[in-house]
């Protein structure tokens, strides 16, 4: 989405691909937990509500990724900062402010213990392009948890 520009289509094409095509032993368990809570944060964002529901927006499935977000706040990546903007865009659609609020929170929380243990490594002439690109895609990050808090 142009308004959200903190997913990169190329990189998350990449990640699915590793993530299907890799075995259970290599990796971190941690990350294939993050992402894939990734994918399903995006299933829920994109999939239709189901009108026959007393309370459509509060499905079970959003209910569950808003719980797993929460205990997977122990490992910050930036895949659980993304999942945890998506849910926050979730909420604030179907009206849910006070869940909106509330994971927003934790996503205020997840960035900035990412800014300081993740992004801002000195070291040589290599760490200082990553650190720019880090950078960036952290600002990006910023950004939209500024504009959901608005």
């Amino acid at each position: 989405y142009y308004w959200f520009p903190f997913l990169d289509k190329d990189t998350v094409c990449g990640q699915a691909a590793q993530f299907i095509s890799s075995d259970f032993a290599s990796g971190s368990v941690t990350n294939r937990d993050n992402f894939a809570l990734l994918l399903l944060s995006m299933h829920i964002f994109s999939e239709r509500l189901c009108q026959y529901s007393p309370n459509p927006a509060q499905s079970a499935l959003y209910r569950t990724a808003r719980q797993i977000f929460a205990v997977l706040q122990s490992s910050p990546d930036i895949q659980l900062l993304q999942s945890g903007i998506i849910l926050t865009m979730y909420a604030c659609g179907h009206g849910l402010s006070r869940e909106a609020y509330e994971t927003l929170t934790l996503c205020i929380g997840l960035i900035r213990r990412l800014g300081f243990s993740e992004y801002y490594s000195t070291g040589s002439n290599n760490s200082a392009v990553k650190d720019y690109r880090s950078q960036h895609e952290l600002d990006l990050h910023w950004s939209a948890i500024i504009l959901l808090d608005r």
